[in-house]
């Protein structure tokens, strides 16, 4: 009895670390609740749990399923499946779990995920099929798999070895006809097994995956009106919506046009956003279905998260010119209405609105700013550089011809007011310099513009830095009030007769003020700010020689 109640006052990993010599009831009832315990962990070694007991709980799993296929061990499918789910749960945390990322590991995860090829020839195309049943021990198979590729690289190097790629692109091709979850899953893994493979382009073509990614997409947009919309990026099951299939089709979009471009591009050019014209030709039939998709769909919140954000990832890649009749369809700018919808929900849901201090504390839903609203910014000044009528449409929602100049143009709740405020403030790199690069493309790409519609004091930084300062003239805004006088510096128009600013206060309130005042100019004395001197006496009278 003592030694029952000592076994129950151990932590389940401590205690279930032989699986492999237990009971199959006893086993399905451990996982079960070593599922209900730490089913939303994502840490596990700690003071319950030491390292060696986690790892032994790891490879006592791996070595029973092993035996499964290779031996005499007969679970049966519920116990397979919760062994399976207790892996990629224990997998979230890479430590202990180095078992599951050796090439054997790899390999048997594909094994039960159907991704293993079949017959003597493991290595040979011929013998690599599709899965047929996408069934919850397959499910939760690819489930492993996407973990441990995701948290360790060289597992997508044995993944690849096995021919892991070549079959997940056989499956690309049976996957529209299966669930939602089967497509997410096929998807994330293409995604994850060709990160950082910089060789995939050949066998991509040579499967033909642009047709197989495309054939996933256009259904979806014809059923994306009857799409719940769900922006989770769970995987649970029934929990997969169009939209997070479209985020995972994005992805590997974006993988393969990168990899293209390393291929295709010098060092020099590495650094370009776009890719080259032969290889935009190439990926061009996504552009519309792209634009289709922001056009028909409704905006996630927030509006910066997927599928927006791989999306607008996505047509970065793209150059506008040549283009123009994929991103704007039969001369329909739709896509800079979304586009600027996008941009100012996003400024209405950050602390940018109201906020006119200038530091690195801008957040956008609680991300940096500098990190989260470049993307979008580039993608609009792509959009507008070569194309008047859509800078003509961009320009009317950003910098509206009819606007309050009755304070200074960064100060407001304006979407103008917001990215002035984000241009000039000199700890976000990234922000600053994009958004200052989109309103000077607005501008015609004419700096006597652009500092008639932002003042001459917010524009000052960046045509310093772009060598842009011998442009200016004394050329007059076209939108400014003619017989108002206009401040350079800040835009703001200036009355002509200045109010005296003490003449409605009290006498009470002028010395307060001159209190105020007093109090302040002692204060920078003291602490030599400022050095307050007697008037001399002959102070009239005195010459300042020059050295």
């Amino acid at each position: 009895m003592q030694a029952d109640a000592e076994e129950e006052n151990i932590n389940i990993i401590e205690k279930f670390i032989d699986v492999n010599i237990r009971k199959e009831d006893e086993v399905n009832s451990q996982l079960t609740e070593f599922y209900e315990q730490y089913k939303n962990s994502s840490t596990f070694i700690g003071p319950e749990v030491s390292s060696g007991a986690k790892t032994a709980f790891v490879d006592s799993l791996i070595d029973s399923l092993s035996s499964c296929i290779h031996d005499d061990l007969e679970w049966s499918d519920k116990t397979k499946f919760l062994a399976l789910q207790a892996l990629r749960i224990l997998c979230r945390e890479p430590e202990g779990c180095e078992d599951v990322f050796t090439a054997s590991g790899i390999s048997l995860l594909m094994e039960y995920a159907g991704l293993q090829p079949t017959g003597k020839g493991k290595k040979s195309e011929d013998a690599i099929e599709p899965t047929k049943e996408f069934n919850d021990i397959v499910i939760e198979s690819m489930k492993c798999l996407s973990n441990a590729l995701l948290q360790h690289r060289q597992s997508q190097e044995f993944f690849d070895n096995n021919n892991g790629i070549k079959a997940l692109l056989v499956n690309l091709k049976e996957v529209k006809n299966k669930s939602l979850q089967a497509q997410f899953l096929i998807l994330r893994l293409i995604f994850l097994s060709t990160i950082y493979q910089e060789n995939t382009s050949e066998v991509m073509d040579e499967y033909n995956v642009i047709e197989d990614l495309i054939d996933l997409f256009q259904p979806i947009l014809e059923n994306i009106s009857e799409s719940s919309k769900t922006f989770s990026t769970t995987i649970l099951p029934g929990e997969i919506s169009y939209s997070i299939v479209i985020s995972e089709i994005l992805k590997v979009l974006f993988n393969m046009m990168v990899n293209e471009r390393k291929k295709d591009t010098d060092i020099q050019n590495s650094a370009l956003i776009t890719v080259d014209e032969d290889i935009a030709k190439k990926y061009e039939r996504f552009i519309p279905l792209i634009v289709e998709y922001f056009v028909k769909s409704d905006m996630p919140n927030p509006p910066l998260s997927p599928p927006y954000t791989h999306a607008i990832h996505a047509l970065m890649n793209f150059p506008v010119k040549g283009f123009e009749s994929k991103f704007f369809p039969d001369g329909d700018y739709s896509i800079i209405d979304v586009l600027s919808n996008i941009l100012e929900v996003t400024i209405k849901q950050s602390n940018i609105s109201h906020s006119m201090e200038n530091d690195d504390s801008v957040l956008i839903n609680g991300a940096p700013a500098d990190s989260v609203l470049p993307p979008l910014i580039i993608l609009m000044t792509n959009l507008v550089e070569d194309n008047t009528e859509a800078r003509s449409k961009l320009k009317e929602r950003i910098l509206p011809s009819d606007f309050d100049r009755s304070k200074p143009l960064n100060v407001g709740e304006s979407i103008r007011a917001c990215l002035i405020r984000l241009m000039t403030n000199t700890l976000l790199g990234n922000s600053r310099e994009t958004i200052s690069t989109l309103l000077y493309t607005l501008c015609d790409s004419n700096a006597n513009k652009f500092v008639n519609q932002v003042g001459y004091g917010n524009a000052i930084g960046y045509l310093v830095n772009h060598q842009l300062m011998g442009e200016l003239n004394n050329t007059v805004d076209e939108n400014a009030p003619k017989d108002k006088n206009i401040n350079p510096i800040t835009g703001q128009i200036e009355s002509e007769e200045k109010e005296d600013p003490f003449k409605n206060m009290t006498d009470e309130e002028k010395e307060r003020e001159a209190e105020r005042l007093f109090v302040l100019f002692d204060r920078l004395n003291k602490t030599g700010v400022i050095k307050v001197m007697p008037k001399p006496a002959d102070s009239d009278n005195i010459v300042n020689d020059l050295d």
